[in-house]
């Protein structure tokens, strides 16, 4: 359960490979340092977590995999900590016109970057999809 936030972010993608093997090559891949409590894991379905970077409020991700035909989807949904809690209108604005936009564009780098590797088994380089300004 998330800790009161308003508003998440969803990203999701339609990949050409079994969820065994996509659940096999999940993973961060950034040099930052974050803090992760998992709360739930479902192998093969996906996890919940809390995740943040030292000293800073945590942020509820949750993952999910499915799959159809031999194809798997994955859906990763952010509730950021950013801009989400307290007063709606007060932090509306900022959340759709800053926080959204650019985690939407990171999770669209991150479900594009595990599609790309799960399809052609070819290590994606960093910042392949562009450059972001809170993770690259």
């Amino acid at each position: 359960m998330t800790k009161k936030f308003h508003w998440g972010i969803t990203q999701s993608v339609k990949i050409d490979c079994s969820v065994p093997k996509l659940w096999k090559i999940i993973e961060y891949l950034n040099g930052s340092i974050f803090r992760r409590k998992f709360c739930s894991w479902i192998k093969e379905v996906g996890y919940d977590l809390y995740i943040n970077q030292l000293n800073k409020p945590s942020s509820f991700v949750s993952w999910r995999l499915s799959e159809k035909e031999d194809k798997s989807s994955i859906t990763i949904t952010v509730f950021p900590y950013l801009f989400n809690r307290g007063y709606k209108i007060v932090n509306f604005l900022p959340f759709y016109f800053i926080v959204k936009p650019l985690l939407s564009k990171y999770l669209s780098s991150v479900v594009g970057g595990l599609k790309l590797y799960a399809e052609t088994d070819k290590q994606v380089e960093k910042n392949y999809f562009g450059k972001h300004v809170w993770f690259s």
